[in-house]
C-alpha cells in the first residue's frame, strides 16, 4: 500500500478496479470467499456476493448466531485488515432443526458453581446448598440467553434447559458443551449436568444460488457445508472456470471445507479423493468446534499467509489457527498414527501447538495438505500439487508473468523465427520471447521456482500455432515447466548427552 500511497481505508471499494489493471500488490487482490447459511429473514440474497469488514457487520446482514457469522468471526481474528467476500444461502424450507437439551438434577448439597462452555464462551451462575434444580437450570438458562451470537435459541421449563438450533439442516447439528472448561471448577455436590440431542437437523442444503458468484475469481473459498454434492459442485467450478485461458490468466482458487467423522473415516474419505484444489479439514465427532468454524479457520489462514508471502510455509506461527484453542488438552488430539494415516490420504494435518515449560493450547496447521496424490493420467504417486502452498506460488508466478507480458509485450507483431525485424518495428518471434522470458526467470526466479540457473534453459518452450488444424496466427504458446523451490517444512534436531561430557563419571551412573 505504501508504494501506492493509499491508506486501506481510504482504498476500500476498488478491489475489482485493482483485478482488473493489476497495479497493487498480491495481497491487496487477494480475496477470500466464505459460503454459508443465514438466518430466515436476514437482509442477504442468495446469489450476491458482500463485501464486509467487520464481524458486526456479517452479524447485522446474516443474522447472529448464523453459520455465515460464526464464519466470519473466525475470518477477522486472522486477518482483520483484509476484507471478507460472503456468499449466503437460504436454509431449505423442508430442514429440521436441531434441537439440544441441558437437564439439570438437583438439590445442591454444597456451595460452588455451574459452568459450561459454548464456543469458547463460558456461562456461569453460583449455587448455594439447597438450590434446586429448577431454579439452577432458569438462572444458566439466562446467562445463555443474554448472548444473541449464539447458534441456539435458548428456552427453559423445570430443570430443562432447550437449545434450538438458529439455522436448519445437518450442518448447524454440532453441540458440544464443556462442563466446568476452567481447571478447578466442579459441579457441586447433589448436581449433576447432562446433554442430549432430542432431535437431529436433517435435509439437503441448497446451494444452487451461489453457483453463479463462482463466475468471479476468489483466492481461498471456505464452505460451511459437508454436503458432498456441494462439496463437489464447487471443486469442479474452480476447475472448469478458472483454468489457465489467456494472457497469464491462471486465477487459482482453492476451497476449503470440513469432515467430521471418526479418524478412521476421514482417512478413508481422503483416499478416494485427488483433488489439487481441496483441502479437507478433520473433526473429530463431538469436538468443541463445528466443521464449519475449522475450515473458516484454515481457509482465513492461508488466504493471509498466501496473499503476503505465496511461497512461505503456513504452519509454525503463521499457521496458528485464528483464536481457536483446545485449553482441555496436555497432549494431541490427533495420535501419530492418525497423522499417519492422514498424511497418506492428503487430509490435513492439525494438532494443538504444545511447547515444554509453557503450556500453549492453540490450534495450529501441522501439514497443509490437499487431496491430491498421484496423476490422475497415469496413477503414479505425484507430489506436484501436495501442499496447499503450490498452487498458490504457481498463481503469483503466472500473474507476474502476466503482468510483465503486458507491460513489454503489448500491442507487438508476432512474426516466426527467422524473420528480419526492421529497426524500430515493434515485433517479436518466438525465439525473442523465449530469450526474453529467460531474462526475466533469472532476474525474479532463482531461489523460488528455480534453484540452479542451468533449470531455466530446460523449462520454457515458446512456439507458434501455425500448424496444420492447429493455426492461429495472432497467437504464440508459452510452455513453463515450472520447478518450484521446496518448503522448509520441518528441522530435525538429534541429542546426544554422551556420558563421557557428564559430570559424573560413568561408573558413578552405573552404581
Amino acid at each position: 500500500m505504501a508504494e501506492n500511497r493509499i491508506s486501506l481505508a481510504a482504498a476500500r471499494g476498488n478491489f475489482l478496479t485493482w483485478c482488473i489493471t493489476g497495479l497493487l500488490p498480491l495481497q491487496e487482490l487477494c480475496k477470500p470467499l466464505y459460503i454459508g447459511q443465514q438466518l430466515t429473514g436476514a437482509d442477504g440474497v442468495p446469489g450476491e456476493w458482500y463485501r464486509i469488514y467487520s464481524t458486526n457487520e456479517a452479524r447485522a446482514k446474516f443474522g447472529s448466531g448464523s453459520i455465515l457469522a460464526l464464519m466470519a468471526e473466525q475470518h477477522f481474528n486472522c486477518c482483520d485488515e483484509l476484507p471478507l467476500y460472503v456468499s449466503p444461502v437460504n436454509d431449505t424450507a423442508s430442514a429440521t432443526a436441531a434441537v439440544n437439551t441441558i437437564t439439570i438434577t438437583g438439590p445442591a448439597t454444597d456451595n460452588g458453581a455451574i459452568a459450561i462452555a459454548i464456543l469458547d464462551e463460558i456461562y456461569a451462575v453460583g449455587v448455594v446448598t439447597g438450590a434446586t434444580a429448577d431454579s439452577m437450570a432458569a438462572a444458566l438458562a439466562a446467562q445463555l440467553q443474554k448472548n444473541n451470537n449464539l447458534p441456539f435459541t435458548v428456552t427453559v421449563a423445570t430443570n430443562v434447559i432447550t437449545l434450538t438450533a438458529k439455522n436448519k439442516g445437518p450442518e448447524a447439528n454440532w453441540f458440544a458443551p464443556i462442563v466446568s472448561p476452567n481447571f478447578g471448577d466442579a459441579l457441586p455436590a447433589g448436581v449433576t449436568v447432562a446433554f442430549n440431542q432430542t432431535t437431529p437437523g436433517t435435509g439437503v442444503i441448497d446451494i444452487s444460488p451461489a453457483v453463479a458468484v463462482m463466475m468471479c475469481a476468489w483466492d481461498c473459498i471456505a464452505l460451511g457445508t459437508e454436503d458432498e454434492i456441494a462439496v463437489n459442485t464447487f471443486i469442479q467450478l474452480v476447475r472448469q472456470n478458472w483454468r489457465c485461458g489467456v494472457q497469464g490468466d491462471f486465477r487459482d482458487g482453492h476451497v476449503f471445507h470440513s469432515r467430521t467423522d471418526t479418524a478412521g473415516q476421514i482417512a478413508a474419505y481422503g483416499m478416494d479423493r485427488n483433488n489439487p484444489e481441496e483441502c479437507v479439514i478433520p473433526v473429530r465427532n463431538g469436538y468443541k468446534y463445528p466443521g464449519y468454524i475449522m475450515a473458516a479457520a484454515m481457509a482465513s489462514r492461508v488466504c493471509c499467509t498466501a496473499c503476503y508471502d505465496p511461497t512461505r510455509p503456513v504452519q509454525y506461527d503463521n499457521g496458528v489457527l485464528c483464536l481457536l484453542f483446545d485449553e482441555r488438552q496436555c497432549t494431541t488430539i490427533w495420535t501419530a498414527e492418525e497423522k499417519r494415516a492422514f498424511y497418506d490420504s492428503g487430509i490435513v494435518n492439525w494438532d494443538v501447538a504444545n511447547s515444554r515449560g509453557v503450556r500453549n493450547t492453540s490450534l495450529w496447521i501441522e501439514e497443509p495438505l490437499t487431496t491430491y496424490k498421484y496423476n490422475p493420467l497415469t496413477g503414479a504417486p505425484d507430489g506436484a500439487w501436495q501442499r496447499v502452498e503450490s498452487r498458490y506460488a504457481t498463481a503469483k508466478f503466472v500473474r507476474d508473468l502476466g503482468w510483465w507480458y503486458r507491460t513489454n509485450y503489448s500491442s507487438h507483431s508476432l512474426v516466426s523465427d527467422g524473420t528480419r525485424i526492421p529497426q524500430g518495428k515493434r515485433a517479436v518471434s518466438p525465439r525473442i520471447l523465449q530469450a526474453s522470458i529467460l531474462a526475466w526467470l533469472r532476474a525474479t526466479q532463482i531461489g523460488w521456482t528455480a534453484e540452479d540457473p542451468g533449470q531455466l534453459e530446460r523449462m520454457v518452450r515458446v512456439e507458434r500455432t501455425n500448424t496444420p488444424n492447429n493455426c492461429d496466427p495472432n497467437r504464440v504458446n508459452v510452455l513453463i515447466d515450472l520447478d518450484l523451490v521446496n518448503q522448509l517444512a520441518r528441522i530435525a534436531t538429534s541429542i546426544d548427552v554422551s556420558p563421557e561430557f557428564a559430570c559424573i563419571p560413568p561408573t558413578a551412573i552405573a552404581a
